[in-house]
């Protein structure tokens, strides 16, 4: 029996990269959508059979459906990981709107017109808004309240998705701040300010020990792969988020002991909400004015919501997932190791 083939957006990204080697290593036949020159990450796959690339844009929908339907012809696609997006906290609308709309508008297309089996897609436990939660689950509802494109085009998103699909041909994926090896997103910005900070900053009542909701990697890819392969979360979303619960503090602390052990004896600094929010919302808003890739100082507007928040989302529907299908929750202390012996090359 012939391997499935999956076709992966986003594949040179953090969580795309992942997943690719996930479903490699499963014996899958993976896909990659570029739209660029071919990543360097991708170097040591170029001889594997099983991985192969397509150049084209998955918010070009004309270019993208012709260049697919004559690829589906010879190497028929089996399943779609949408990943492709733009993953930030400052940016035009119009750009997060092209981005991470749009383009999950082409992809559907794509799953409709070829008759694609199924479409997984990557969104994020931001739909829910950034407020203090409490074990929150996959039912609670999307946020109304929200000032930043990225949810907002998220949540259209999977609306489109749930509205265009029947519930047999998609499955939901919702991360909390992924991480892990290979994050070139939120770890190095952290490491980045705490490298020339005199102090660990948090902001407002947590005081630091709101709960920060990490999400390793390896349990997202085994998630996505396991979603592929079954049909038990047809036409459902799934929150990706690690079985312990870590605070912001404690994170930084983190990767302080992994990355900058010099600074171990760092103090914390506690601030009030307010004067946060007026360094953060003169970030945000001069960074999108010089239409910034990153904000000029930390935090963004959205960054200061995000780390003073307490945003304790449930694990539970993930884990009785993959103990349905053989496998455990990578733990805390298992990816640490994994994240050490990566820094250390």
């Amino acid at each position: 029996m012939a391997s499935k083939r999956i076709l992966i957006t986003g594949a040179s990204g953090f969580i795309g990269s992942a997943c690719v080697h996930e479903f490699i290593e499963r014996g899958w036949n993976v896909t990659a959508l570029i739209n660029k020159n071919y990543p360097p990450n991708f170097n040591r796959l170029s001889t594997c059979p099983a991985f192969d690339t397509l150049k084209v844009s998955v918010c070009d929908g004309e270019h993208l459906q012709a260049a697919l339907t004559e690829y589906h012809e010879t190497k028929k696609i089996d399943c779609i990981l949408h990943c492709a997006g733009r993953a930030a906290d400052i940016g035009s609308d119009s750009l997060f709107r092209k981005l991470n709309f749009e383009s999950v508008q082409n992809t559907v297309n794509l799953v409709s017109g070829l008759s694609i089996d199924k479409l997984i897609y990557i969104s994020t436990t931001d739909v829910y808004g950034m407020k203090d939660f409490q074990d929150a689950d996959e039912k609670t509802e999307f946020s109304n309240n929200l000032a930043n494109p990225y949810p907002h085009y998220k949540i259209l998103s999977e609306k489109y998705i749930s509205e265009k699909l029947p519930p047999s041909k998609y499955v939901i994926i919702r991360p909390a701040a992924v991480w892990g090896p290979g994050d070139n997103t939120i770890m190095p910005r952290i490491l980045s300010f705490l490298k020339t900070s005199p102090f660990i900053v948090n902001f407002g009542k947590w005081k630091g020990r709101n709960r920060w909701p990490l999400a390793y990697v390896r349990n997202l890819s085994k998630a996505v792969y396991f979603s592929a392969e079954t049909d038990t979360l047809n036409g459902e979303a799934l929150n990706i988020i690690d079985k312990e619960k870590t605070s912001i503090e404690e994170y930084y602390r983190i990767l302080i002991d992994t990355f900058l052990p010099e600074k171990k004896n760092i103090r914390a600094l506690n601030l009030p909400f307010p004067p946060g929010w007026a360094l953060a919302a003169s970030s945000s808003a001069l960074s999108n004015l010089l239409r910034m890739e990153r904000p000029l100082w930390e935090p963004s507007l959205y960054g200061l919501y995000s780390v003073s928040k307490n945003l304790d989302f449930s694990h539970k529907k993930l884990e009785a997932f993959l103990n349905a299908n053989g496998e455990k929750l990578i733990s805390r202390e298992d990816a640490l190791t994994e994240l050490e012996k990566n820094a250390l090359g």
